[in-house]
């Protein structure tokens, strides 16, 4: 199970945030949010973050159509989060771009 103990840069993608990012996607896709969660890459780099929370929040709402996601989105700290569960609610497609 991949951890986030190294941040080190990694060859041709940078710091870890970006495979992580790609891993948090492909999870949510996968119907595995509980999995992805735990992943959210660190927000000193928020676009990577920013696209994990966005899957994220659509895998949620595609995984459990009842339930009350905007008060799990509230509930976020950081407020670019919850715009980015907004989106991920309102588009329902985990990934942003290819």
């Amino acid at each position: 199970r991949p951890t986030k103990r190294s941040r080190e840069r990694l060859p041709l993608y940078g710091t870890v945030a970006r495979p992580l990012s790609t891993l948090c996607v492909e999870l949510s896709r996968a119907s595995r949010v509980s999995d992805a969660e735990p992943l959210l890459p660190e927000i000193h780099e928020p676009f990577w973050k920013l696209r994990a929370m966005h899957a994220i929040a659509a895998g949620r709402l595609r995984q459990q159509s009842e339930g009350d996601h905007l008060q799990w989105a509230d509930q976020l700290d950081d407020p670019f989060l919850r715009v980015a569960a907004y989106c991920g609610f309102a588009l329902r497609e985990a990934r942003l771009v290819d």
